[in-house]
């Protein structure tokens, strides 16, 4: 039975070979056999999730040295039938052509991550990976990117929506310009999302968002979100780097 999954992205991205441990439960003696394993096979971080109420997992978590990184809390609203289909005045398609400053308005905004928690990923790598991230959404047909432009006709915010063929459409990103904020922009990016939900027949509208970032989680409660479920992500660095944040 594997114990855990090299993540080849990751890995490519992070110049470090990385893993995410398969199971949401772990003791001491699991612990101790993923170390072992993962050492074995060259690995350098550990991922690991679980649920935040498993206070024994954790227990043994943090026993064997994974570092508590991240607090993720996974809100849900339903599309309700009366959402229209047709998004709000303020809101557009994102283009591939505004890349750049859609990669710009990344920067800075996602400070509450596990990446930027964990001081053993460079704070500047941390920003190329949302700025990745972001470039694959544009790419990606799957995904769809609702900005909504500033005076000057730039982006100054937008959310991305994932897609698939269940019920469920996922919120990936959302972000807006620090000048822009407490404009009601988060709201039309959200009413937004929900009408491409609409449109595309999902009846359930998701986000993940951390416990820590209190104007994130009071914007979406705010838009009918309520929390489906919490869990931890741990990291285990079993190779310290050089230039590190630790």
């Amino acid at each position: 039975m594997e114990l855990y999954d090299v993540l080849d992205w990751d890995t490519g991205f992070w110049g470090a070979r990385i893993a995410r441990v398969h199971s949401p439960t772990m003791d001491e003696g699991s612990a101790a056999s993923i170390r072992h394993s993962a050492e074995a096979d060259g690995v350098q971080c550990l991922y690991f999730r679980c649920a935040a109420e498993d206070a024994d997992t954790r227990r043994a978590a943090e026993a064997a040295g994974y570092r508590l990184v991240d607090l993720p809390v996974e809100l849900t609203t339903p599309i309700a039938g009366a959402t229209t289909a047709t998004l709000p005045r303020a809101v557009q398609y994102g283009q591939k052509s505004q890349l750049v400053e859609l990669q710009g308005l990344t920067k800075g905004a996602f400070m509450y991550s596990r990446f930027y928690s964990d001081p053993g990923f460079p704070e500047e790598g941390c920003d190329r990976l949302y700025a990745a991230w972001i470039a694959r959404s544009l790419d990606s047909e799957k995904e769809a990117i609702l900005v909504i432009l500033g005076k000057e006709g730039n982006p100054v915010a937008f959310t991305t929506l994932v897609s698939s063929e269940t019920a469920l459409g996922r919120i990936g990103l959302l972000a807006v310009s620090a000048q822009y904020r407490r404009a009601g922009l988060g709201h039309d990016l959200v009413a937004g999302a929900k009408s491409l939900c609409a449109e595309r027949g999902h009846t359930v509208l998701c986000v993940t968002t951390q416990r820590a970032n209190e104007g994130a989680m009071a914007l979406y409660e705010r838009e009918g979100f309520r929390i489906s479920r919490e869990d931890v992500w741990y990291h285990l660095w079993l190779t310290p780097r050089s230039g590190d944040r630790l």
